[in-house]
């Protein structure tokens, strides 16, 4: 279990809001987890109002495999420990294709990085009564754009 207090990369893109957010409500992650990034309309897309959730990717370190009971564990961690105001929206991101999540190094789309482009990163999520792998549903890379990696494990 790794309680998160340093973030990086939100400062000097402007998101001291989003930073503080965070580290106010007490953001735990498991230790199977090795990147967090954020998406949506508090990174830097921008755009969010007062009750817009908070989305982050929890990566799935490449040396585990990813399981129903793992991915479960990992994220009822996180949502357990999280304490904000703002409503928590994560997903567990693994890598089905073996690429290496090379989409998940940049923060900007670029379509020579990805060969595959649709449903080609594994998600688990628990959600609203859903709690599970998300099937293939048509998603394209190059909508979870822009994201900005907050947290990595440094060895």
């Amino acid at each position: 279990m790794n309680h998160i207090t340093e973030f990086k990369n939100l400062r000097k893109n402007n998101l001291t809001e989003t930073e503080d957010l965070l580290r106010a409500s007490n953001l735990v992650i498991h230790d199977s987890i090795s990147k967090i990034v954020l998406m949506g309309s508090r990174g830097i897309q921008g755009g969010y109002r007062s009750d817009s959730d908070i989305d982050l990717g929890l990566i799935l370190h490449n040396s585990y495999k990813p399981h129903e009971e793992l991915c479960k564990e990992a994220l009822e961690l996180s949502l357990s420990y999280w304490t904000g105001d703002i409503e928590l929206d994560t997903a567990l991101v693994f890598d089905k294709m073996n690429c290496g999540l090379l989409c998940y190094q940049r923060q900007e789309y670029d379509p020579k990085i990805c060969s595959h482009g649709k449903d080609c990163i594994g998600l688990f999520k628990i959600q609203k009564g859903f709690s599970g792998f998300v099937p293939e549903i048509g998603l394209e890379v190059k909508q979870i754009y822009p994201m900005l990696t907050i947290w990595e494990v440094t060895i």
